[in-house]
Protein backbone atom coordinates (compact mmCIF):
# COMPACT_ATOMS: atom_id res chain seq x y z
CA UNK A 1 0.00 0.00 0.00
CA UNK A 2 1.56 3.42 -1.29
CA UNK A 3 0.45 7.10 -0.33
CA UNK A 4 -2.06 7.08 -2.90
CA UNK A 5 -3.51 3.97 -1.96
CA UNK A 6 -5.63 5.31 1.15
CA UNK A 7 -6.87 8.34 2.22
CA UNK A 8 -7.51 9.37 5.58
CA UNK A 9 -9.77 12.50 6.92
CA UNK A 10 -12.54 14.10 8.74
CA UNK A 11 -16.05 14.04 6.91
CA UNK A 12 -19.38 15.74 7.58
CA UNK A 13 -22.14 13.33 7.55
CA UNK A 14 -23.38 15.42 4.03
CA UNK A 15 -20.22 14.20 2.59
CA UNK A 16 -20.05 10.54 3.52
CA UNK A 17 -24.08 9.87 3.54
CA UNK A 18 -25.24 11.91 0.77
CA UNK A 19 -22.47 13.13 -1.66
CA UNK A 20 -21.19 9.24 -1.85
CA UNK A 21 -22.57 6.31 -2.74
CA UNK A 22 -22.53 3.51 -0.30
CA UNK A 23 -22.95 -0.37 -0.67
CA UNK A 24 -22.74 -2.91 2.09
CA UNK A 25 -20.62 -6.00 0.69
CA UNK A 26 -22.10 -9.52 0.96
CA UNK A 27 -19.29 -10.07 3.16
CA UNK A 28 -20.53 -7.84 6.25
CA UNK A 29 -22.12 -9.25 8.78
CA UNK A 30 -25.87 -7.88 9.20
CA UNK A 31 -27.48 -5.29 10.69
CA UNK A 32 -28.16 -5.78 14.26
CA UNK A 33 -27.74 -2.55 16.36
CA UNK A 34 -29.66 -3.11 19.72
CA UNK A 35 -32.16 -0.82 21.32
CA UNK A 36 -29.61 0.29 23.67
CA UNK A 37 -26.90 1.08 21.42
CA UNK A 38 -29.50 3.03 19.02
CA UNK A 39 -30.75 4.61 22.41
CA UNK A 40 -26.96 6.17 23.30
CA UNK A 41 -26.36 7.47 19.52
CA UNK A 42 -29.82 9.35 19.56
CA UNK A 43 -28.91 10.74 23.32
CA UNK A 44 -25.66 11.67 21.90
CA UNK A 45 -27.20 13.63 19.28
CA UNK A 46 -29.81 14.99 20.95
CA UNK A 47 -27.36 16.77 23.35
CA UNK A 48 -24.73 17.38 21.07
CA UNK A 49 -22.93 21.28 21.31
CA UNK A 50 -23.13 22.00 17.21
CA UNK A 51 -20.86 24.97 17.81
CA UNK A 52 -18.35 22.73 17.08
CA UNK A 53 -17.85 19.89 14.80
CA UNK A 54 -19.22 16.62 16.45
CA UNK A 55 -17.24 13.28 16.15
CA UNK A 56 -18.91 9.86 15.81
CA UNK A 57 -15.79 7.62 15.53
CA UNK A 58 -14.17 5.98 12.93
CA UNK A 59 -15.36 4.33 9.61
CA UNK A 60 -13.53 2.45 6.90
CA UNK A 61 -14.49 2.58 3.11
CA UNK A 62 -13.14 1.11 0.24
CA UNK A 63 -13.74 2.95 -3.58
CA UNK A 64 -15.10 0.90 -6.10
CA UNK A 65 -16.13 1.87 -9.67
CA UNK A 66 -19.73 2.12 -8.44
CA UNK A 67 -19.02 3.96 -5.04
CA UNK A 68 -17.75 2.54 -2.09
CA UNK A 69 -18.23 -0.80 0.14
CA UNK A 70 -18.41 0.09 3.67
CA UNK A 71 -15.97 -1.84 5.26
CA UNK A 72 -16.04 -1.05 8.86
CA UNK A 73 -18.97 1.02 10.48
CA UNK A 74 -21.82 -0.39 8.80
CA UNK A 75 -24.28 -0.19 11.83
CA UNK A 76 -23.61 3.60 12.44
CA UNK A 77 -24.56 4.25 9.03
CA UNK A 78 -27.26 2.83 8.54
CA UNK A 79 -28.99 3.78 12.18
CA UNK A 80 -27.75 7.31 11.34
CA UNK A 81 -29.61 7.13 7.78
CA UNK A 82 -32.89 6.00 9.37
CA UNK A 83 -32.55 9.09 11.25
CA UNK A 84 -32.41 11.46 8.88
CA UNK A 85 -35.57 9.46 7.70
CA UNK A 86 -37.72 10.21 10.53
CA UNK A 87 -36.58 13.56 10.31
CA UNK A 88 -37.35 14.08 6.63
CA UNK A 89 -33.68 14.84 5.82
CA UNK A 90 -33.04 11.66 3.45
CA UNK A 91 -32.99 13.01 0.03
CA UNK A 92 -29.73 11.86 -1.31
CA UNK A 93 -28.89 9.20 1.58
CA UNK A 94 -27.48 6.55 -0.73
CA UNK A 95 -27.76 3.56 2.03
CA UNK A 96 -31.91 4.23 2.24
CA UNK A 97 -31.71 2.24 -1.49
CA UNK A 98 -30.13 -0.56 -0.22
CA UNK A 99 -31.91 -4.33 -0.18
CA UNK A 100 -31.44 -6.18 3.12
CA UNK A 101 -32.01 -9.40 2.05
CA UNK A 102 -31.54 -11.33 5.21
CA UNK A 103 -34.96 -11.89 7.41
CA UNK A 104 -33.22 -10.65 10.94
CA UNK A 105 -31.52 -8.18 9.44
CA UNK A 106 -34.89 -6.56 8.12
CA UNK A 107 -35.86 -7.23 11.80
CA UNK A 108 -33.73 -4.95 13.47
CA UNK A 109 -34.25 -2.52 10.83
CA UNK A 110 -38.16 -2.02 11.30
CA UNK A 111 -37.56 -2.32 15.15
CA UNK A 112 -35.00 0.47 15.01
CA UNK A 113 -37.19 2.57 12.58
CA UNK A 114 -40.05 1.94 15.05
CA UNK A 115 -37.69 3.07 17.92
CA UNK A 116 -36.34 6.08 16.37
CA UNK A 117 -40.21 7.42 15.59
CA UNK A 118 -41.16 7.03 19.04
CA UNK A 119 -37.53 8.60 20.24
CA UNK A 120 -38.24 11.60 17.96
CA UNK A 121 -42.52 12.01 18.63
CA UNK A 122 -40.93 12.60 22.52
CA UNK A 123 -37.98 14.57 22.13
CA UNK A 124 -37.45 18.00 19.75
CA UNK A 125 -34.53 18.08 17.39
CA UNK A 126 -34.19 21.46 17.24
CA UNK A 127 -30.67 20.91 16.38
CA UNK A 128 -31.65 18.42 13.46
CA UNK A 129 -30.61 21.21 10.69
CA UNK A 130 -26.96 20.41 11.63
CA UNK A 131 -27.02 17.00 11.83
CA UNK A 132 -25.53 16.80 8.09
CA UNK A 133 -22.74 19.44 8.43
CA UNK A 134 -21.51 19.49 11.96
CA UNK A 135 -21.95 15.43 12.67
CA UNK A 136 -18.34 14.41 11.54
CA UNK A 137 -16.56 10.86 10.67
CA UNK A 138 -13.21 9.76 11.10
CA UNK A 139 -13.19 8.25 7.40
CA UNK A 140 -10.29 6.18 6.33
CA UNK A 141 -10.88 5.37 2.32
CA UNK A 142 -8.96 2.92 0.76
CA UNK A 143 -8.43 2.75 -2.98
CA UNK A 144 -6.73 -0.42 -3.01
CA UNK A 145 -4.75 -2.69 -0.17
CA UNK A 146 -5.09 -5.07 2.25
CA UNK A 147 -8.22 -4.84 4.02
CA UNK A 148 -6.33 -6.17 7.31
CA UNK A 149 -3.49 -3.39 6.93
CA UNK A 150 -6.21 -0.73 6.84
CA UNK A 151 -7.20 -1.47 10.65
CA UNK A 152 -3.59 -0.11 11.90
CA UNK A 153 -4.34 2.88 10.83
CA UNK A 154 -6.33 3.62 13.18
CA UNK A 155 -5.31 3.31 17.12
CA UNK A 156 -7.47 1.07 19.11
CA UNK A 157 -8.40 3.25 21.59
CA UNK A 158 -9.51 5.70 19.20
CA UNK A 159 -13.04 2.99 18.13
CA UNK A 160 -16.07 5.53 18.85
CA UNK A 161 -17.19 9.07 19.40
CA UNK A 162 -13.21 10.67 19.54
CA UNK A 163 -11.78 13.05 16.48
CA UNK A 164 -8.71 12.29 15.54
CA UNK A 165 -5.64 14.14 17.20
CA UNK A 166 -2.64 14.71 15.29
CA UNK A 167 -0.51 11.50 16.65
CA UNK A 168 -3.57 9.38 14.60
CA UNK A 169 -3.03 11.89 11.83
CA UNK A 170 0.83 11.24 11.84
CA UNK A 171 0.42 7.49 11.95
CA UNK A 172 -1.51 7.33 9.23
CA UNK A 173 0.68 9.76 7.47
CA UNK A 174 3.56 8.51 7.66
CA UNK A 175 2.47 4.84 7.09
CA UNK A 176 1.56 5.62 3.32
CA UNK A 177 5.18 6.26 3.14
CA UNK A 178 6.43 2.79 4.62
CA UNK A 179 6.55 0.10 1.14
CA UNK A 180 6.34 -2.64 3.22
CA UNK A 181 3.42 -4.42 4.73
CA UNK A 182 4.81 -5.74 7.52
CA UNK A 183 6.80 -3.35 8.34
CA UNK A 184 3.61 -1.39 8.43
CA UNK A 185 1.98 -3.94 10.57
CA UNK A 186 4.68 -3.93 13.30
CA UNK A 187 5.24 -0.17 13.50
CA UNK A 188 1.30 0.76 13.67
CA UNK A 189 1.62 -1.87 16.47
CA UNK A 190 4.67 -0.14 18.51
CA UNK A 191 3.11 3.25 17.51
CA UNK A 192 -0.46 2.03 19.37
CA UNK A 193 1.77 1.30 22.43
CA UNK A 194 3.29 4.80 22.80
CA UNK A 195 -0.53 5.91 22.43
CA UNK A 196 -1.78 3.27 24.76
CA UNK A 197 0.80 3.84 27.95
CA UNK A 198 0.08 5.98 30.89
CA UNK A 199 1.77 9.30 31.58
CA UNK A 200 4.26 8.52 34.15
CA UNK A 201 3.70 9.61 37.45
CA UNK A 202 4.34 13.58 38.33
CA UNK A 203 4.45 14.44 34.65
CA UNK A 204 1.11 16.08 33.19
CA UNK A 205 1.49 14.77 29.62
CA UNK A 206 2.15 11.22 28.03
CA UNK A 207 5.85 11.01 26.86
CA UNK A 208 4.61 11.19 23.03
CA UNK A 209 2.75 14.41 23.85
CA UNK A 210 5.74 15.71 26.03
CA UNK A 211 8.09 15.35 23.33
CA UNK A 212 6.58 15.88 20.36
CA UNK A 213 3.93 18.61 21.37
CA UNK A 214 5.31 20.64 24.88
CA UNK A 215 9.38 20.32 23.57
CA UNK A 216 10.16 19.68 20.34
CA UNK A 217 7.25 21.68 18.57
CA UNK A 218 8.10 24.73 20.06
CA UNK A 219 11.87 24.24 20.19
CA UNK A 220 11.76 23.91 16.53
CA UNK A 221 9.43 26.97 16.62
CA UNK A 222 12.07 28.98 18.35
CA UNK A 223 15.05 27.72 16.75
CA UNK A 224 13.39 29.48 13.33
CA UNK A 225 12.17 32.22 15.13
CA UNK A 226 9.11 31.33 14.14
CA UNK A 227 5.18 31.89 15.39
CA UNK A 228 2.41 30.25 15.72
CA UNK A 229 -1.12 30.47 17.01
CA UNK A 230 -1.53 27.66 20.25
CA UNK A 231 -5.08 27.44 19.25
CA UNK A 232 -4.61 26.08 16.00
CA UNK A 233 -5.68 22.65 14.94
CA UNK A 234 -3.35 20.26 13.98
CA UNK A 235 0.01 22.43 14.81
CA UNK A 236 1.42 19.51 15.89
CA UNK A 237 0.71 17.43 12.76
CA UNK A 238 1.84 19.98 10.05
CA UNK A 239 4.78 20.21 12.02
CA UNK A 240 5.63 16.70 11.85
CA UNK A 241 4.33 15.87 8.35
CA UNK A 242 6.97 14.63 5.64
CA UNK A 243 9.22 17.61 4.23
CA UNK A 244 8.87 18.18 0.72
CA UNK A 245 12.11 16.38 -1.31
CA UNK A 246 13.51 16.46 -4.92
CA UNK A 247 12.78 12.99 -5.93
CA UNK A 248 15.74 12.56 -7.76
CA UNK A 249 17.53 13.48 -4.81
CA UNK A 250 17.17 10.91 -2.09
CA UNK A 251 17.10 12.33 1.53
CA UNK A 252 20.64 10.96 3.33
CA UNK A 253 22.48 11.92 6.56
CA UNK A 254 19.55 12.38 9.44
CA UNK A 255 21.19 12.21 12.62
CA UNK A 256 17.73 12.47 14.46
CA UNK A 257 18.27 15.77 16.03
CA UNK A 258 15.22 17.28 17.16
CA UNK A 259 14.98 20.31 14.25
CA UNK A 260 16.05 18.10 11.34
CA UNK A 261 13.49 17.82 8.39
CA UNK A 262 11.32 14.68 8.81
CA UNK A 263 11.46 12.13 6.01
CA UNK A 264 8.02 10.64 5.21
CA UNK A 265 8.06 6.63 6.38
CA UNK A 266 10.20 5.11 9.27
CA UNK A 267 12.25 7.98 9.72
CA UNK A 268 9.47 9.83 11.63
CA UNK A 269 8.43 6.71 13.99
CA UNK A 270 12.55 6.03 14.35
CA UNK A 271 12.72 10.26 15.00
CA UNK A 272 10.20 9.69 17.56
CA UNK A 273 11.31 6.29 19.13
CA UNK A 274 14.96 9.02 19.62
CA UNK A 275 13.45 11.53 21.14
CA UNK A 276 10.88 9.39 23.59
CA UNK A 277 14.60 7.97 24.37
CA UNK A 278 16.08 10.97 25.40
CA UNK A 279 13.14 12.16 27.15
CA UNK A 280 12.91 9.17 29.51
CA UNK A 281 16.77 10.42 30.74
CA UNK A 282 16.04 13.67 30.87
CA UNK A 283 13.14 13.39 32.76
CA UNK A 284 14.77 10.99 34.98
CA UNK A 285 17.61 13.85 36.06
CA UNK A 286 17.62 15.64 39.14
CA UNK A 287 17.69 18.96 37.04
CA UNK A 288 14.22 17.93 35.84
CA UNK A 289 13.14 17.31 39.05
CA UNK A 290 13.88 20.33 41.16
CA UNK A 291 12.45 22.57 37.59
CA UNK A 292 9.63 20.52 37.42
CA UNK A 293 8.36 21.48 41.27
CA UNK A 294 6.66 24.50 39.74
CA UNK A 295 4.06 22.84 39.81
CA UNK A 296 0.81 24.99 40.65
CA UNK A 297 -1.21 26.89 37.91
CA UNK A 298 0.14 29.79 37.99
CA UNK A 299 3.80 28.84 37.71
CA UNK A 300 2.93 25.44 35.18
CA UNK A 301 3.66 27.62 31.74
CA UNK A 302 7.13 28.83 33.08
CA UNK A 303 7.72 25.30 33.99
CA UNK A 304 6.79 24.02 30.66
CA UNK A 305 8.65 26.55 28.56
CA UNK A 306 12.33 26.16 31.08
CA UNK A 307 12.24 22.31 30.85
CA UNK A 308 11.67 22.57 26.94
CA UNK A 309 14.99 25.23 26.20
CA UNK A 310 16.55 22.58 29.38
CA UNK A 311 15.45 19.71 27.00
CA UNK A 312 17.17 21.49 23.85
CA UNK A 313 20.47 21.75 26.18
CA UNK A 314 20.25 17.98 27.22
CA UNK A 315 19.20 16.95 23.76
CA UNK A 316 23.39 17.67 22.44
CA UNK A 317 25.28 17.85 25.59
CA UNK A 318 23.64 15.44 27.62
CA UNK A 319 23.76 15.79 32.04
CA UNK A 320 26.92 18.09 32.08
CA UNK A 321 26.78 20.82 33.54
CA UNK A 322 23.16 20.49 33.44
CA UNK A 323 22.52 22.32 37.31
CA UNK A 324 24.28 25.52 35.43
CA UNK A 325 22.17 25.19 32.45
CA UNK A 326 18.60 24.99 34.06
CA UNK A 327 19.75 28.20 36.48
CA UNK A 328 20.88 29.92 33.46
CA UNK A 329 17.77 29.05 31.42
CA UNK A 330 15.70 29.76 34.47
CA UNK A 331 16.92 32.64 35.41
CA UNK A 332 16.61 34.16 31.45
CA UNK A 333 12.93 32.95 31.39
CA UNK A 334 12.06 34.14 34.58
CA UNK A 335 12.37 37.72 33.86
CA UNK A 336 8.93 37.49 32.07
CA UNK A 337 7.86 36.86 35.17
CA UNK A 338 9.26 39.66 37.07
CA UNK A 339 8.74 42.42 34.56
CA UNK A 340 4.63 41.14 35.17
CA UNK A 341 2.20 40.69 37.84
CA UNK A 342 0.32 39.04 34.91
CA UNK A 343 1.87 36.61 32.58
CA UNK A 344 0.17 35.29 29.12
CA UNK A 345 1.09 32.38 27.32
CA UNK A 346 1.84 34.76 24.26
CA UNK A 347 4.70 36.63 26.34
CA UNK A 348 6.25 33.65 28.02
CA UNK A 349 6.47 32.21 24.30
CA UNK A 350 7.72 35.86 22.72
CA UNK A 351 10.12 35.59 25.28
CA UNK A 352 11.95 32.06 24.72
CA UNK A 353 11.58 33.24 20.95
CA UNK A 354 13.96 36.24 21.32
CA UNK A 355 15.92 34.61 23.63
CA UNK A 356 17.29 32.37 20.80
CA UNK A 357 18.92 29.85 23.87
CA UNK A 358 17.77 26.89 21.17
CA UNK A 359 20.34 28.89 18.15
CA UNK A 360 23.02 29.33 21.11
CA UNK A 361 22.74 25.74 21.87
CA UNK A 362 23.13 24.45 18.41
CA UNK A 363 25.80 26.80 17.56
CA UNK A 364 27.94 26.01 20.43
CA UNK A 365 30.89 23.15 20.23
CA UNK A 366 30.99 23.03 23.87
CA UNK A 367 28.89 23.46 26.98
CA UNK A 368 31.09 26.35 28.02
CA UNK A 369 30.13 28.16 25.16
CA UNK A 370 26.87 28.16 25.91
CA UNK A 371 26.82 28.98 29.57
CA UNK A 372 29.07 31.18 29.51
CA UNK A 373 27.15 33.42 26.29
CA UNK A 374 23.85 33.51 28.68
CA UNK A 375 25.61 34.03 32.07
CA UNK A 376 26.67 37.36 30.55
CA UNK A 377 23.04 38.26 29.04
CA UNK A 378 21.94 37.23 32.20
CA UNK A 379 24.19 39.81 34.16
CA UNK A 380 22.18 42.24 32.20
CA UNK A 381 19.51 41.80 33.46
CA UNK A 382 17.46 43.66 36.38
CA UNK A 383 16.44 41.75 39.64
CA UNK A 384 13.30 41.05 41.20
CA UNK A 385 14.56 43.90 43.45
CA UNK A 386 15.27 46.39 41.97
CA UNK A 387 12.65 46.42 39.65
CA UNK A 388 10.26 46.85 42.15
CA UNK A 389 12.32 49.32 44.04
CA UNK A 390 11.72 51.58 40.20
CA UNK A 391 7.66 50.78 40.90
CA UNK A 392 5.36 53.43 42.19
CA UNK A 393 2.40 51.09 43.64
CA UNK A 394 3.48 47.81 46.27
CA UNK A 395 1.63 45.05 46.71
CA UNK A 396 1.07 43.19 49.81
CA UNK A 397 0.58 39.81 47.88
CA UNK A 398 2.88 39.84 44.92
CA UNK A 399 2.95 36.70 42.49
CA UNK A 400 6.59 37.17 41.62
CA UNK A 401 7.48 36.97 45.10
CA UNK A 402 5.57 33.74 45.46
CA UNK A 403 7.68 32.65 42.93
CA UNK A 404 10.74 33.05 43.24
CA UNK A 405 10.62 32.10 46.85
CA UNK A 406 9.70 28.84 45.46
CA UNK A 407 12.84 28.67 43.09
CA UNK A 408 14.69 29.27 45.89
CA UNK A 409 13.29 27.27 48.79
CA UNK A 410 11.61 24.45 46.92
CA UNK A 411 13.05 23.81 43.61
CA UNK A 412 16.66 24.56 44.04
CA UNK A 413 17.22 24.11 47.92
CA UNK A 414 19.21 21.58 47.24
CA UNK A 415 22.05 22.83 45.53
CA UNK A 416 25.75 22.75 46.68
CA UNK A 417 26.62 26.52 45.70
CA UNK A 418 30.20 24.80 45.94
CA UNK A 419 29.86 22.07 43.49
CA UNK A 420 28.82 25.28 40.65
CA UNK A 421 31.31 26.04 38.40
CA UNK A 422 29.67 29.81 38.17
CA UNK A 423 28.86 31.85 40.98
CA UNK A 424 25.78 33.72 41.56
CA UNK A 425 23.43 31.87 39.82
CA UNK A 426 21.55 30.46 42.31
CA UNK A 427 20.42 34.00 43.95
CA UNK A 428 16.98 34.43 44.09
CA UNK A 429 16.06 38.32 44.94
Amino acid sequence: MNSDDVILKPLSLREVLVDRSLHIPPYQRIYCWQEKTVNRLLNDLLTANFNVPYCMGNIILQQKTDGYDIIDGQQRLVTLSLLLQELGMDKGVSLLDEKFENIEAQRFIQYNKYLISNFCARNSFDNKEHLLDMVQLNVLILKDGSLDLAYTFFSNENSHGKPLSDYDLLKAHHLRYVQYEAQQMHLAHRWDEYMKKEKPENVDYKLYELALAIYIFRLRKWLNFEWWNEGDKYNVKHEFEASPIIDAIPPFGEQFRYYEPIQGGTHFFEFTDKAIEKLKYFTSTKEFGMIHQLNTESFKLLRDTIEALMFAYFYKFGGSYLTEAMLLITRYVSQVRYENRRIYLSSVFERARLSKIPLMIEQSTSPTFFLATLNNINQSLMTLKQIKQKEQRHHDSDIRERYNRRLKEVCFSNINEKELILNRINIWE
